[in-house]
């Protein structure tokens, strides 16, 4: 099995090559998707990360 990763900066084109890839028949495991998932308001991930930086660290400053 080959292992591809495809990095690269804000809007370089990644969500793109990963459609294209995935549309010739190869699997895509897509860490954004899975990273947003681990850290899902209510989440222990998400707990853990208002306990040590508090909620000053969010975006919209949602309750726990």
């Amino acid at each position: 099995m080959i292992v591809i990763g495809i990095v690269g900066l804000i809007s370089s084109g990644k969500t793109t090559v990963c459609e294209t890839i995935s549309q010739n028949g190869f699997k895509v495991i897509n860490l954004d998707v899975l990273s947003h998932q681990i850290y899902e308001s209510g989440s222990s991930a998400y707990k853990e990360i208002i306990k040590t930086w508090g909620k000053d660290v969010l975006d919209d400053q949602k309750q726990i």
